[in-house]
């Protein structure tokens, strides 16, 4: 039996009371009573102390905290409903409180990646599409929260769960709905989009759109990419899986720990990330307050994980890295074998950034090649040349560059 678990657990129990006294100590030495305060060095403590206070415990969920917008000049008010329910899944809505003067939208259901981080990891993605859609966005539980009688989640249950939501937000035919997947997704909305024209149902998606997603892995290969190849199954099951403890709600629930993910992502850039951390602390020291407040976001945001089911874990490096099973036609859910080539009323989008190092160049535009039956005036390839994995949907090259041109490609697809 794995412990691994038990013994990140008992870890941050042990620092618990280092963490106390690291809070203490840095607000007195904030403190405008102190009267060091002000002293280079002092914040330079201050500012290690505040790094130290939160890698060393367990971060909450963050919340959207989306509470307005601006639409021709307007405020509007946005708060946040959740529509529909599963057990390792909630719809959510971000409606807004426009009045008499509200414009219908459409719909678009931005599917959030399972992949360690939270869904409000696309908060900046939700936040820019927001004045020109009427978004969706799916809100992944924690696996440790999901109690064992709730059964198994594996990638066949995310196609399903993504079919139940394509009916509940466009199950009348005469209303149609955008869909945005998020790195991982990519595989998951293809596979429920081909479903949807090979079993004829009325609620396809208008249009696809896949930002840097492992859609053919064989291309392009990344480090991740590799890593996850390289290792049999067997090995994730005995040494990445982890049995959740009695003191959670989905006590003996084999699953994936966030804390695990994190440490796969943050080991692929320690050099980028001890820059980070040595930029904030020089940051806080000058007391440029805006830097330190947007690497506090970012890490806040970053540093908060969530646990993986054991059979999405494993269903995704055995399909996505290992076999290539939907780019090389062999996929199956539920005995249908998913062809994508029947896609040919939604449209696609794709967009990568050039220096992914998650999801290789090309790897998303793979797409095309398989959706071959889509028309080619309602496909269309994007590449920003100046961005990374996580600058394909977040920071101002997503506002000021990438969302304008998904804006434009529902709206030329609308008016076709």
């Amino acid at each position: 039996m794995n412990f691994l678990y038990q013994y990140h657990d008992l870890g941050l129990f042990n620092m618990a009371v280092s963490k106390t006294f690291a809070g203490m100590a840095k607000s007195f030495l904030e403190s405008s009573d102190f009267p060091l305060s002000q002293l280079h060095s002092i914040k330079a403590l201050a500012a290690e102390l505040d790094a130290f206070e939160r890698v060393s415990g367990k971060l909450e969920k963050p919340t959207f905290g989306i509470e307005s917008i601006k639409i021709a000049e307007r405020n509007i008010k946005i708060s946040e409903e959740t529509v529909f329910t599963h057990p390792f899944c909630s719809l959510k809505h971000f409606v807004k409180k426009e009045g008499k003067v509200s414009k219908k939208r459409d719909k678009l259901l931005i599917v959030a990646p399972l992949s360690g981080h939270f869904a409000t990891l696309l908060r900046d993605t939700v936040f820019a599409l927001l004045p020109h859609y009427d978004v969706f966005i799916t809100d992944w539980e924690d696996a440790s929260n999901v109690p064992l009688s709730q059964g198994s989640f594996g990638l066949d249950d995310y196609v399903q769960y993504l079919l139940d939501f394509f009916k509940h937000l466009g199950g009348d035919a005469h209303e149609k709905i955008h869909v945005l997947g998020v790195c991982q997704p990519v595989v998951p909305v293809l596979i429920a989009t081909a479903l949807t024209h090979q079993l004829n149902l009325d609620f396809k998606p208008k249009s696809m759109i896949l930002m840097g997603g492992p859609v053919d892995t064989r291309i392009s290969p990344t480090k991740i990419n590799e890593m996850s190849k390289s290792s049999p199954l067997s090995f994730y099951k005995d040494y990445i899986v982890s049995e959740v403890p009695p003191y959670y709600k989905g006590a003996g629930r084999r699953v994936c720990p966030g804390f695990v993910m994190l440490m796969t992502f943050m080991s692929m850039n320690p050099d980028k990330h001890f820059k980070s951390y040595l930029n904030f602390v020089e940051d806080k020291s000058e007391g440029n307050e805006e830097k330190v407040a947007s690497h506090q976001k970012f890490y806040n945001e970053y540093l908060a994980v969530m646990d993986l089911p054991e059979e999405y874990l494993l269903d995704s490096v055995h399909h996505c890295f290992q076999e290539h099973t939907l780019p090389k036609g062999l996929y199956e859910w539920k005995g249908i074998k998913i062809d994508l080539s029947s896609i040919t009323q939604t449209a696609l989008l794709t967009i990568e950034g050039e220096h992914d190092d998650i999801s290789g160049l090309g790897q998303t535009k793979a797409a095309h090649d398989l959706c071959f039956n889509i028309p080619q005036n309602l496909q269309h390839h994007y590449q920003n040349p100046d961005v990374g994995h996580y600058g394909i949907f977040s920071g101002h090259r997503w506002r000021e560059i990438i969302s304008p041109k998904i804006v434009e490609f529902t709206q030329k697809i609308k008016e076709s």
